[in-house]
């Protein structure tokens, strides 16, 4: 295993002003680093810097809403972020998977162009089937490999019924990171709280 990073929203407060203070506890807990969420993204950026470099911490991605990952690019790049995410969509119908697939290779592409991955990380609704396939499938068969990869989260593909393992082995071409919760998951269940989340590099998933 390469590298573990904290997702800051497992600490389950969502208080903005407590963001320093998490990232001096994912420090001293041994964490390589952040993956970033809303209530971060208030703290100034330059105090957000000073302490991941007074803490040794690197800020591996961020989950941030659909239309605003391309205005946050520069945000992303003044932290040294190789990835940015979108953590969350619904998807009613076929006509809305397609819709959502467009709009994620288009701004994939504009992440590419400055340098940045995109991922999208899924909860259970990405495993629903329309037309015999799943939304995550359609989304890796409708986007291209050079502007859309995979946050997979193994606890929410679990909890779909679907093998975390499996779905990497498939498509481990296109799974850049990956979330790890603690827990047993079957059927509906849904994952438990974790206070860690593990993002690996593809070639580390296993």
């Amino acid at each position: 295993m390469e590298k573990l990073f904290l997702q800051m929203y497992s600490f389950g407060d969502h208080t903005p002003e407590n963001t320093l203070k998490h990232l001096e506890e994912a420090a001293a807990m041994g964490y390589a680093g952040v993956e970033l969420y809303a209530a971060n993204f208030e703290t100034p950026v330059d105090e957000l810097k000073a302490c991941l470099e007074k803490n040794n911490l690197q800020v591996i991605s961020y989950h941030a809403p659909e239309d605003k990952i391309v205005e946050m690019i520069p945000y992303a790049k003044s932290l040294g972020q190789k990835f940015v995410g979108i953590a969350w969509h619904e998807f009613p119908d076929m006509d809305e998977v397609r819709a959502f697939c467009k709009k994620l290779d288009d701004i994939g592409r504009q992440c590419r162009e400055a340098g940045l991955t995109l991922t999208y990380h899924n909860h259970t609704q990405e495993f629903a089937s329309f037309e015999n396939m799943t939304v995550m499938e359609h989304i890796i068969d409708k986007t291209s490999p050079e502007n859309v990869s995979i946050e997979l989260d193994a606890g929410w593909c679990a909890a779909a019924g679907f093998s975390p393992v499996e779905f990497v082995k498939k498509h481990s071409g296109r799974v850049k990171l990956i979330h790890i919760k603690g827990g047993r998951y079957k059927g509906d269940q849904l994952p438990c709280r974790s206070g860690t989340c593990r993002l690996e590099s593809p070639e580390r998933c296993g």
